[in-house]
């Protein structure tokens, strides 16, 4: 199917409006978020990553592409860094900058070519999000698709992802939101959680201490931890017999019910499945479509989609509770 530039960003500029698309341009919609599939297995083609990493691909959902797209000074459709995903989540600080240079040296050619980085390690936004961000293009058809790559260490992750747990059982919207999100006790308290997590990381165990402390003797804090414990974690899920590791997967979440199914098929049929779902779902519905190279490793990946927090409440009580021998576990 061919498109334009123009076209592709007209649809942005409707979608961002709400305004129904008709049913060509809805066709070009989808495929444009379709051939970015392609992005992923080009990818897996030219990076192979050592088993201790989680490595993940997605398509951008359409309620994250309008709310990106009505984000002030957004970019227009056709600009968004992101439609293609790619997360690796690796064990410590050092490792971001390996696995980002190893990028550097394999991925770069002809089709594939690095727009620039975003350091939010070195440089954490102001919420307290961390994570390095390489932004990719890629040639297609004599045009650029463009990607994120996101690399992050595993307890960077922990606090991303609890964010959006606590954004899914509140209905808040502390992730992407475009509010001053440090005027609020949540914005300053996940804030204070990330500095915990920072210092922690780099072994400033005495400061990583006394930020949790003031966390545990300041009754707002200890009313949204509370609230975090008391999240129960996604036990009824419908697990593929026959999933390999590397298939595309849809996964189809019902927040409210607690439950989870899998499909997984031909990337096609689940990207034509996942366009037409995408229209009709509810909101407490989240859907997610992705290929993951070990499916041991999913909940690690997504455990905002399954409600886990419980690794991340660990850390801060054992830091809380002083328990210097069982650090090492994190």
């Amino acid at each position: 199917m061919e498109y334009t530039i123009s076209k592709i960003n007209k649809i942005g500029v409707k979608i961002k409006d709400s305004t129904t698309l008709n049913s060509d341009e809805q066709e070009v919609f989808n495929y444009f978020r379709q051939i970015h599939e392609l992005i992923f297995e080009e990818f897996y083609k030219k990076i192979k990553l050592p088993d201790k990493y989680i490595v993940v691909t997605r398509l951008k959902r359409m309620e994250s592409i309008i709310d990106k797209l009505r984000r002030p000074n957004s970019s227009k459709l056709s600009r968004i860094d992101d439609i293609a995903g790619i997360r690796i989540i690796v064990n410590n600080i050092n490792e971001i900058y390996k696995v980002s240079k190893l990028l550097d040296d394999l991925l770069i050619d002809d089709n594939f070519q690095l727009k620039y980085d975003k350091d939010y390690v070195e440089l954490p936004k102001k919420d307290g999000y961390r994570s390095l961000h390489k932004i990719f293009t890629f040639n297609y058809e004599n045009k650029s698709l463009n990607f994120e790559i996101q690399i992050r260490t595993r307890l960077q992750h922990l606090w991303s992802t609890t964010v959006e747990i606590y954004d899914l059982i509140e209905y808040k919207n502390l992730k992407s939101g475009s509010f001053n999100k440090l005027k609020t006790w949540e914005g300053l308290f996940f804030k204070r959680c990330s500095k915990t997590v920072e210092n922690f990381e780099k072994e400033n165990f005495t400061t990583s201490k006394k930020i949790v402390n003031k966390i545990f003797t300041f009754k707002k804090y200890i009313k949204i931890f509370e609230r975090l414990k008391t999240t129960k974690s996604i036990k009824n899920i419908n697990l593929l017999k026959d999933y390999k590791d590397g298939d595309s997967l849809l996964l189809i979440i019902d927040i409210e019910k607690g439950n989870i199914n899998f499909l997984d098929g031909e990337v096609e049929n689940l990207v034509t499945y996942y366009n037409i779902l995408e229209q009709e779902v509810e909101k407490n519905i989240k859907l997610l479509l992705l290929t993951i190279k070990n499916i041991k490793k999913l909940r690690s990946a997504y455990s905002n989609y399954f409600l886990d927090d419980d690794e991340f409440i660990k850390l801060l009580e054992t830091i809380y509770s002083c328990q210097e021998e069982k650090w090492k576990k994190f």
